[in-house]
C-alpha cells in the first residue's frame, strides 16, 4: 500500500502546547525506531521455523525469515517438491520482483521461465505470474490449537495449512487473465496444530506492479491472534471516528464563517484521512460496504495523490504570506495531473506511478516545511507548534515510503502517527478553544465595561446639555423643543413683566476697570436671577445693564403679579444692601429702577443655532416704560399692575406721566405695608 502526507493540524494552535506536540514526536520516533516486542523472535531459515522453544501464549510470531519459493506454477499444498533444483530460499516478507534470478540462488526452473517473460533480464522476477510460498513450521504439542493472522495483501492467493485451505482472496486462472483478489482486509482464522506444521501460499498476479507477500503473516495462539485483531480495529475505529467528527466540526465552522477557508481545508484533508484508513490497514470499508479491491485500490492511490494538494491549500490559508508565488499552482497541477491519470488509467498502468509521486511528495514536504520554517522566523502565529506538529506525521510518512518500498525493515506507523498527534491535537485545541472563549468574555466585559462607561459619559453630557438648555429655556419649553424639534408659539392673556435697570451705569462704568466690571454685573445678575427663580419668575434676558422677567410664563399663573412685586421688592432690597457695602468699600456704585405692567403677551423660541425664549406684545414695551419712569432705586407699577395687587402693598400714587405712544399712563410707586 503507498504511504501518505498528512497532517492533523488546527489551524490555530496556542503556542504553550510546544511541549506535548515535542512529546508526541519524541514517543513516535522510539515507536518507528525501536522494535514493541523486546521479545527475541524466531526466524525462518531454509524454509523451516522452529517455536518450539518460544511462548506463543505470551507473544505472536512474525512467520519471517527464509521461505521456500517456486515460480511459474503452483506446487502440491500437501506435498511441495522436497528436491533443491525446484525451488530456491527468499526472504518474506518481500516482492517477488526483487528477488534475484542469478544461477546461484534460482533453479532451472525458475530461471526459464524469467527469461521466457523478460529475455536478457539479470535480476527479478515478472510481476505476471504464478508463484508459491511454503514454511514448515514446529510448534510446541503442548499447544493445542493456533490461529493466524493474514495481512490484507494486494495479490490474489489460497492459503493452506497442512494441506486444507483456510483462506482465499480472489479467483486464480492458469491463463492469470482477470486475476485479481476481491478485498483488502486483514482475516485471522484457527488452524489445529501437529508439532510440525506445513503452511503453502498460492499467488497469481496479473497486473499489480508489486506483487508477493508484502506484509509478514503472524502466528499465536487463538486468544492472543484474535486480541491483536481486536486491538487494531479499536484504533482504527477511534481514529476514524476522531476525524469524522473534526470534519463535521470544521465544516460547521466554515458554514457559519466562510471568509476564513482553513476550516474548509482542514475538514477536507480530515476527509482524505478517513476514506484513505477505510480503504486500508484493516480494511475496515470491506467490512461495510460492498466495494471491490479495484475501487479500494483507486480511493487508495486518489487520497494519497490530492491529500498534498488539499494540504498546501491548508498551509497558505494559515500563512499567506510566506509562500512561493505560482509554486502552489504548479504543485496543485501536478497532483491534479496524478489523480487524472489514477482515474483514466487501468490499474495495472497507474499503480506504476507510486515511485514517481513519492518523489514528488519529498519535493513538496521540503516546499511545505519552507514555508512553515519562514513562517517561525517570522514569529507568525502558531507556526512553532505548527512545525513540531508536522514533523510527527512526517516521521511517520517517511517511515511509511520507505517501507513500501523495502529499504527499512519496520512496519506502516501511520496510523499510530495520526493517533500520537491527534492525541495532541486534542489538548492544543482544547487549549486554543479555551484562550478564543476567555478572550470573548474579557472583550465581552471590556465592551461592556466601555458601553457603561459611554454610557455614563453621554448621560453626563446629556444632563449638562439639559442643565444648558434648562438654563436658556423654561423645563417645559426645553422638553418640547427635544421632543418635537420645535416650540409653538404660546399666547399668555394675562402676566406681569419686571424691567430692571442701573442709573449712571455708563457714567460709572468708566470708572471701573473691565474685568472688576464684568464681576460686579455677574455678582449683581445672579443675585436677580435667584430672586427670580425663588418667585417662580422666567428670567428672559440681560441687555448690557439691563435686566428682564417675567411672572405667569410659560405655565400660567393666577398670581402672577404678586410674584412679580415680591421679586421686585427683594431686588430693591438687595440692591440697598449692595449700595452700602459698596460706598463702605469707597467704591463707585450705581443704583436701581425697577419698572412691571401686566398684561397679554406671545410667548415662544427663536432662532435654529441659538435658541433664546422670549416674550412679545405691547405690555413688554409698556413694561420698560414703566421702568424708564421710575424715579431712581423705587419700583414704578402700572395701573393695570396696581390693579391686581392693591390691598396687599403699600401702593403710592405718582404724578401721571406722558407715555411716547400711550398718552397719559397712572403710575404707583411700590412698598411693603
Amino acid at each position: 500500500m503507498p504511504s501518505m502526507m498528512s497532517s492533523i493540524l488546527p489551524y490555530r494552535i496556542p503556542g504553550s502546547w510546544k511541549t506535548i506536540t515535542l512529546l508526541a514526536f519524541l514517543i513516535l520516533a522510539t515507536l518507528v525506531r525501536c522494535n514493541p516486542n523486546p521479545v527475541v523472535e524466531p526466524r525462518a531459515e531454509k524454509g523451516e521455523l522452529d517455536t518450539a522453544e518460544f511462548n506463543l501464549h505470551k507473544s505472536a510470531v512474525s512467520l519471517v525469515g527464509q521461505w521456500s519459493f517456486h515460480w511459474g506454477n503452483h506446487v502440491d499444498p500437501a506435498n511441495p517438491p522436497d528436491e533443491p533444483r525446484e525451488f530456491r530460499y527468499v526472504l518474506v516478507p518481500s516482492h517477488w520482483t526483487d528477488y534475484s534470478a542469478n544461477p546461484s540462488a534460482a533453479s532451472t526452473h525458475d530461471r526459464e521461465a524469467s527469461e521466457t517473460a523478460h529475455p536478457g533480464r539479470e535480476q527479478g522476477y515478472p510481476v505476471r505470474g504464478l508463484a508459491s510460498f511454503w514454511l514448515q513450521i514446529q510448534v510446541d504439542p503442548d499447544v493445542k490449537e493456533l490461529a493466524l493472522r493474514i495481512p490484507a495483501m494486494d495479490t490474489a492467493f489460497v492459503l493452506y495449512w497442512n494441506g486444507k485451505e483456510i483462506a482465499r482472496n480472489g479467483y486464480i486462472t492458469d491463463n492469470l487473465e482477470g486475476t485479481m483478489p476481491t478485498y483488502y482486509a486483514t482475516q485471522s482464522v484457527r488452524v489445529p496444530n501437529q508439532g510440525k506444521n506445513l503452511l503453502v501460499l498460492h499467488m497469481a498476479n496479473d497486473v499489480y506492479p508489486r506483487p508477493g507477500l508484502r506484509d509478514a503473516i503472524l502466528l499465536g495462539t487463538p486468544h492472543l491472534i484474535f486480541a491483536i485483531s481486536e486491538n487494531r480495529n479499536y484504533i482504527s475505529f477511534f481514529i476514524l471516528g476522531a476525524l469524522g467528527l473534526l470534519a463535521i466540526y470544521h465544516f460547521g465552522i466554515y458554514a457559519m464563517r466562510k471568509e476564513d477557508r482553513s476550516p474548509l481545508y482542514f475538514a477536507l484533508f480530515c476527509i482524505l484521512i478517513v476514506v484513505r484508513l477505510l480503504v486500508t490497514g484493516e480494511g475496515l470499508a470491506f467490512r461495510f460496504w460492498p466495494i471491490t479491491w479495484k475501487g479500494s485500490t483507486l480511493l487508495e492511490y486518489l487520497t494519497f495523490y490530492m491529500a498534498p494538494s488539499v494540504f498546501i491549500l491548508f498551509l497558505r490559508s494559515l500563512y499567506p504570506e510566506e509562500r512561493i508565488k505560482y509554486a502552489d499552482e504548479v504543485l496543485h497541477g501536478i497532483c491534479v495531473l496524478f489523480a487524472l491519470v489514477a482515474i483514466l488509467t487501468p490499474i495495472g498502468f497507474y499503480t506504476q506511478t507510486l515511485l514517481a509521486f513519492h518523489i514528488i511528495a519529498a519535493f513538496m514536504v521540503a516546499y511545505g516545511l519552507g514555508v512553515i520554517l519562514f513562517a517561525v522566523a517570522r514569529k507568525r502565529e502558531t507556526a512553532m507548534s505548527f512545525l513540531l506538529g508536522i514533523l510527527v506525521l512526517i516521521s511517520a510518512m517517511v517511515n511509511d515510503i520507505l517501507y513500501s518500498q523495502r529499504l527499512i525493515q519496520s512496519a506502516f506507523v501511520f496510523p499510530i502517527g495520526v493517533y500520537i498527534f491527534f492525541f495532541s491535537q486534542a489538548f492544543l485545541l482544547s487549549r486554543r478553544f479555551a484562550i478564543a472563549f476567555r478572550t470573548a468574555e474579557t472583550l465581552t466585559r471590556e465592551l461592556d465595561q466601555k458601553v457603561q462607561d459611554r454610557t455614563v459619559d453621554l448621560e453626563a453630557a446629556r444632563n449638562r446639555s439639559d442643565t444648558l438648555l434648562r438654563n436658556i429655556l423654561p423645563d417645559s419649553v426645553a422638553a418640547e423643543l427635544k421632543d418635537r424639534g420645535e416650540v409653538k408659539p404660546q399666547y399668555h392673556p394675562l402676566v406681569t413683566v419686571l424691567f430692571v435697570d442701573f442709573v449712571d451705569f455708563t457714567r460709572i462704568s468708566e470708572k471701573w476697570h473691565p474685568n472688576e466690571l464684568v464681576g460686579e454685573l455677574h455678582a449683581c445678575f445672579s443675585a436677580f436671577d435667584e430672586i427670580a427663580e425663588r418667585n417662580s419668575l422666567e428670567k428672559l434676558k440681560t441687555i448690557g445693564d439691563s435686566y428682564m422677567a417675567a411672572a405667569g410664563i410659560p405655565e400660567s399663573r393666577p398670581d402672577h403679579a404678586v410674584l412679580a412685586c415680591e421679586a421686585a421688592l427683594e431686588i430693591a432690597s438687595w440692591m440697598k444692601a449692595y449700595q452700602s457695602r459698596m460706598e463702605l468699600a469707597r467704591k463707585p456704585v450705581w443704583t436701581f429702577r425697577i419698572g412691571l405692567h401686566s398684561g397679554p403677551v406671545t410667548a415662544g423660541v427663536i432662532g435654529t443655532n441659538k435658541f433664546a425664549y422670549d416674550i412679545w406684545g405691547d405690555t413688554v414695551n409698556t413694561a420698560s416704560r414703566m421702568e424708564r419712569f421710575a424715579p431712581a432705586g423705587e419700583i414704578n407699577l402700572s395701573e393695570a399692575t396696581y390693579e391686581l395687587v392693591k390691598g396687599r402693598y403699600d401702593c403710592a400714587e405718582r404724578q401721571s406721566a406722558e407715555v411716547p405712544g400711550k398718552g397719559k399712563m397712572k403710575m404707583y410707586g411700590l412698598s411693603r405695608k
